[in-house]
C-alpha cells in the first residue's frame, strides 16, 4: 500500500511539476503583461500631457495676446495717455505673463478686460491638470516664467506676433521616473501666434483730440500699394487736348458728361476719349494708343464704368506743342499779371480784375463766352461780373480764385470768343457766400413780419432778379429776411441795397446788432469785416407812411463774403492778342482712374506703407522706436518665410484726415467748432500723424500738395460723389510727397500733385 501511495504520489508529482512550471510560468508572464500595459498606459498618459503642453500653450499665448493688445488700446483710448515708460511690445508681454504692467497700473479696467488669462494663470492650471493624471513638473512656475524666450512684435501693418518657447521643462511621474525632459514645443522651435488688429480701435486718435474723435482700423481693398497694387489704374497714350487737365467719369456710352473708353472711335459728343486705337484730329480732349509698361492694352480690360479720372497732358505749355494756347475753341485772349507784394501767401483768394479792352486789329464781341487759365493751361476759377462794350471798347470785370505767394506774381489768361461754348463762370465756385436772387427764389432764407421777401426783377443792382422786402399795411410793422452764415477765415461781407421812396427806412443786423440803416433810393454797396465764425446777416424794411403802398419796400441785391487782406495786389493787362495759326502736335498723356483711392478716403480705410506708423508707435504716440519695430519685423518675416517678391512687407499705417461735410462730418464739426488747436491752413499734410501733430498737438506743420482730382480741379460734369458745378479746392485734402510716393507711386505724384516738382 505505501508504494501504491508512494508511486501515486510520485505520480502526481510528476504530473504537478509540469503544471506548476506552467502555473509559474503564466504568473510570470502575467505580471510581465501588466507591468508592460501600466508602463504603455503611462507613456500614453506622458504622451498626450506632452502634446497637450504643446497645443494648449499656443493657444493661451492667443488668448493672452489678445487680451494684452485689447487692454493696451483700452487704457490709451479710456485715459488718453500714450504708453510712455516701456516700448508697446514690452508692455504687452508683461500683460502676457503676468496680466500687469507697470505701464497700467492702477488702470480699473485692466483685470476686466484680461480676466486673468495669462501665461502665469496656465501654467498654474497646466500644473493642476497633469497632478491629477499623475504628474509633476520639477521647475516652479517663477523658473519657467523667467526662463521662458518671448518676444512680441509687429509682423506687417496688419498683424502683430507673438513668438514664445519654454526652453526646458521636467515631467515626473509620482514614482521620481523622468516622462519628459526637454522643450515647449517639444520640437526645439518656437510658437507663433499672430494677431489681426483689423477693425480694433486706432489708439492714436483719442489721446490727440481729447477724446473728441476716434476711428477703427479697416484696410484699403489695396492694403500694401507699395507691393501689391496702388489705387490709382494708369494708362499711358499719345494725347491732344486743349487743357493739361480733363475731370470725369468714364463710361462705355457717348455723352458730353463723360470720358468714353474703348477700343476704337465711337463718334462726337463725348467729354473726351481713351482709345486703344485712333486719331488725335478732334477738338475735344483724347488718349490713343493706349498701354500699361510699354504693352498696348485696351482701356476696356483697365478702366471701371463709372469711375472718376482725370486724364494728364503734358507739354502743353508755353513755348510746347500748344505754343501756350490753352483754350483752341476761342480765338482771343488778355494776359493779365497778378501782384501779390504782402508778405503773406493768398490761398485760394478772390481776385477782381478790373480791365478797359480795345484793339485796332480785330472787333471785340459783343456778348463773348469767356474761360480763364494759368500759364500751364490748368483752368481757373472765375466770374464774369460786368462785360460792356462802347464803339469797340469794353468794360471787364471778372472775378478770379487763385494763390499767389508771398512778394511774387501769377499770369493767368482770359480767352474770349462768341463762338466759342457758352461760360461766364460761376460765382458760387469763387466766394465764401455769394447771393444774387438770379435763380427767382429766396431758398434758404427765412423771414419775419406779416408778409415775407420775394425775388423781384422790379428792380435789380446786378443781373434781373434782387430781394424785395414784404408789404406792410402800417408803419408799425417790419418785413425781416435773414439767414445764418459761417466764414472759416477773416472776410468781408458786402452787399448793395436801396430803398423805393425816401420814407422807407432799410436796416441791416449782424448777429441781431444793428449795423446800420438806409433811406436812399439809389442803390449804394456797404462792407463789413467778418472774423471766423458764425454770423445772422438780417435786412429789415418799414416805414414811416401811416398807410403804406405796395411800393413802399427795399431792396437788396449781390450779396457776397469774400476773404479779407490782399492789400496792395495789382493787376496789370497785355493787349488782346488773336490765336495764331500753327499745325497740332501729340502730347504725352496718361489716363488715371482715381474710383478706388477716392472710395478708400470717404470711408477712412488705412494703407500699409513703410513710412507709417504701426499700431505699437500709435500706441505710444511717437515715431521714434519706428526703426526697431521694423527690423525686428523684417527678421520675423525672414524666419517665417514670409515675402512678396523678395520684399519684406511693411509695417506702418496711414489713414487720412479730410475735414469736410463729405468726407468726415464729425471731423468737419471739430473745427467748425473751434476745438482745434489751429484753424485750417492750406497746405498741411492730411496723413493722420501728421494732421494730429498739427491740428490738435504743437507738431511742426508738414507740407502737402492738393491732388488732381481729389481737392484739385473744377468740373461742369457729375463727378464721384458730387454734382455739378464742382470746385474740388473745397476739399482740404493735401498729400505730403512720401506719403503721396508710397501710395500713388512717384509717377502718379508728379502727374496729380498741384504745385509738386520732381525729383
Amino acid at each position: 500500500m505505501r508504494r501504491r501511495g508512494f508511486v501515486l504520489n510520485s505520480a502526481v508529482l510528476v504530473l504537478l511539476i509540469p503544471m506548476l512550471l506552467l502555473l509559474a510560468t503564466y504568473e510570470d508572464v502575467s505580471s510581465q503583461i501588466f507591468r508592460a500595459q501600466n508602463e504603455r498606459v503611462l507613456v500614453e498618459r506622458s504622451f498626450r500631457g506632452v502634446a497637450y503642453f504643446d497645443s494648449d500653450f499656443q493657444r493661451a499665448l492667443e488668448i493672452s495676446g489678445k487680451r494684452a493688445l485689447i487692454a493696451a488700446i483700452d487704457y490709451v483710448t479710456a485715459t488718453e495717455e500714450f504708453i510712455k515708460q516701456k516700448m508697446a511690445n514690452e508692455t504687452l508681454k508683461d500683460l502676457i505673463l503676468f496680466g500687469t504692467s507697470e505701464e497700467l497700473s492702477g488702470y480699473e479696467n485692466l483685470e476686466k478686460i484680461m480676466q486673468n488669462q495669462t501665461i502665469e494663470r496656465w501654467l498654474i492650471l497646466t500644473r493642476e491638470y497633469l497632478l491629477e493624471q499623475g504628474f509633476l513638473i520639477e521647475q516652479s512656475n517663477e523658473e519657467i516664467l523667467n526662463n521662458m524666450r518671448i518676444t512680441v512684435g509687429v509682423l506687417d501693418s496688419f498683424t502683430i506676433f507673438v513668438k514664445a518657447k519654454i526652453p526646458n521643462i521636467t515631467v515626473r511621474d509620482f514614482n521620481g521616473k523622468i516622462v519628459y525632459s526637454g522643450s515647449i514645443p517639444k520640437s526645439g522651435n518656437p510658437t507663433y501666434v499672430f494677431i489681426d488688429i483689423r477693425n480694433l480701435e486706432d489708439p492714436l486718435f483719442p489721446p490727440m483730440t481729447g477724446g473728441r474723435y476716434s476711428r477703427s482700423i479697416r484696410a484699403c481693398v489695396y492694403p500694401y500699394p507699395e507691393l501689391t497694387g496702388r489705387p490709382v489704374k494708369v494708362l499711358e497714350g499719345k494725347g491732344s487736348s486743349d487743357r493739361s487737365y480733363v475731370l470725369g467719369e468714364f463710361s462705355r456710352s457717348i455723352g458730353e458728361d463723360y470720358i468714353y473708353f474703348g477700343d476704337f472711335y465711337p463718334g462726337d459728343g463725348a467729354l473726351a476719349y481713351v482709345l486703344l486705337n485712333g486719331s488725335l484730329e478732334l477738338s475735344a480732349p483724347i488718349i490713343v494708343n493706349t498701354s500699361v509698361g510699354g504693352i498696348p492694352i485696351s482701356p476696356i480690360n483697365v478702366l471701371d464704368e463709372g469711375d472718376a479720372g482725370v486724364l494728364v497732358f503734358r507739354n502743353l505749355s508755353a513755348g510746347s506743342e500748344r505754343k501756350g494756347w490753352c483754350a483752341l475753341s476761342y480765338n482771343y485772349r488778355v494776359n493779365v499779371t497778378i501782384t501779390n507784394p504782402s508778405p503773406t501767401t493768398l490761398t485760394n483768394f478772390q481776385v477782381p480784375i478790373t480791365l478797359k479792352l480795345s484793339s485796332n486789329k480785330i472787333s471785340l464781341p459783343q456778348t463773348p463766352n469767356i474761360v480763364v487759365y494759368d500759364g500751364d493751361c490748368n483752368p481757373i476759377n472765375f466770374w464774369v461780373e460786368k462785360w460792356e462794350k462802347t464803339g469797340n471798347t469794353v468794360d471787364l470785370i471778372i472775378w478770379v480764385r487763385t494763390s499767389i505767394s508771398a512778394g511774387s506774381s501769377k499770369t493767368l489768361s482770359i480767352y474770349f470768343d462768341s463762338s466759342a461754348p457758352i461760360e461766364w463762370g460761376d460765382p458760387n465756385l469763387i466766394f465764401e457766400f455769394y447771393e444774387d436772387f438770379e435763380d427767382g427764389n429766396l431758398d434758404g432764407w427765412e423771414f419775419a413780419g406779416p408778409t415775407n421777401w420775394t425775388a423781384t426783377t422790379d428792380d435789380a443792382r446786378s443781373g434781373s432778379y434782387s430781394a424785395k422786402s414784404g408789404v406792410l399795411s402800417s408803419k408799425r410793422e417790419t418785413s425781416c429776411m435773414y439767414r445764418t452764415v459761417t466764414v472759416s477765415g477773416d472776410s468781408e461781407l458786402s452787399f448793395w441795397w436801396k430803398v423805393n421812396n425816401n420814407k422807407g427806412i432799410l436796416s441791416f443786423y449782424l448777429n441781431n446788432t444793428l449795423k446800420d440803416t438806409t433811406t436812399n433810393t439809389n442803390w449804394q454797396n456797404k462792407t463789413y469785416e467778418l472774423s471766423p465764425s458764425s454770423y445772422v446777416i438780417k435786412w429789415c424794411f418799414n416805414t414811416t407812411k401811416r398807410n403804406p403802398k405796395d411800393s413802399d419796400v427795399g431792396y437788396v441785391d449781390l450779396i457776397i463774403i469774400r476773404k479779407a487782406g490782399g492789400s496792395g495786389v495789382s493787376v496789370t493787362s497785355s493787349e488782346v492778342e488773336s490765336k495764331p495759326e500753327y499745325p497740332l502736335q501729340p502730347s504725352v498723356a496718361k489716363a488715371y482712374d482715381l474710383q478706388p483711392f477716392l472710395e478708400c478716403l470717404l470711408e477712412q480705410r488705412y494703407f500699409g506703407v513703410y513710412n507709417g506708423w504701426s499700431i505699437f508707435e500709435r500706441l505710444e504716440g511717437s515715431y521714434d522706436n519706428h526703426e526697431k519695430y521694423e527690423e525686428l519685423a523684417n527678421k520675423t518675416q525672414d524666419e517665417l518665410g514670409i515675402s512678396y517678391e523678395d520684399k519684406h512687407y511693411p509695417i506702418g499705417l496711414v489713414s487720412f484726415m479730410i475735414p469736410h461735410d463729405s468726407f468726415d462730418s464729425k471731423l468737419y464739426t471739430l473745427f467748425a467748432l473751434g476745438l482745434t488747436a489751429r484753424p485750417l491752413k492750406e497746405g498741411q499734410s492730411s496723413a493722420d500723424y501728421y494732421f494730429l501733430q498739427y491740428y490738435f498737438g504743437n507738431g511742426n506743420e508738414t507740407n502737402g500738395y492738393r491732388m488732381w482730382g481729389v481737392s484739385y480741379g473744377t468740373l461742369d460734369v457729375p463727378y464721384f460723389i458730387f454734382n455739378p458745378p464742382v470746385d474740388l479746392s473745397f476739399i482740404p485734402f493735401f498729400l505730403d510727397n512720401q506719403t503721396a510716393i508710397s501710395i500713388l507711386s512717384n509717377e502718379a505724384a508728379c502727374d496729380l500733385l498741384e504745385g509738386y516738382t520732381c525729383s
